[in-house]
């Protein structure tokens, strides 16, 4: 077997290696920018649902005061329209604080897939460089064979 052709082969396995550490590497950057760039959407749409939320509170608010306009009664002493508002406002709270414990899972979860991706990454990248190593070592060990 002729020495030159081992350390070639070496040279290319090693440089496929390095690639695909790189390759490695790149996609987990990827991965993260894109759960990054999904956390600040979800706080986004986090904000929104909460604005959204509010504005039906607002109009409920605003159509109860119509409403009590046309009956003739007496907005600050009615019991049962005090009651729907104090419903509406209740649920409200409740609403918006589903809302903001959903956003903070969405938004840990979305964390913790960037961290598995780094490590993933970090995992693979070691592995290949031990097999990039072990073929330089193969390589070495064939070529002292045919020496």
């Amino acid at each position: 077997m002729n020495p030159y052709f081992i350390l070639a082969s070496a040279a290319i396995q090693g440089m496929g290696y390095m690639s695909a550490s790189a390759g490695v590497k790149a996609e987990a950057r990827l991965t993260q920018r894109n759960l990054e760039s999904q956390a600040k959407y979800r706080k986004l749409q986090g904000l929104q649902e909460h604005n959204q939320i509010m504005a039906n509170l607002e109009a409920f608010k605003d159509t109860n005061s119509s409403l009590v306009g046309m009956m003739g009664r007496d907005e600050g002493s009615d019991r049962s329209l005090k009651k729907l508002r104090e419903k509406a406002t209740k649920d409200n709270a409740t609403a918006i604080a589903r809302a903001n414990v959903q956003l903070g899972a969405d938004i840990s979860k979305m964390s913790q897939q960037a961290q598995l991706a780094q490590l993933k990454s970090k995992n693979l990248q070691r592995a290949y460089r031990y097999k990039m190593f072990s073929s330089f070592a193969n390589a070495g060990y064939q070529y002292s064979l045919v020496s």
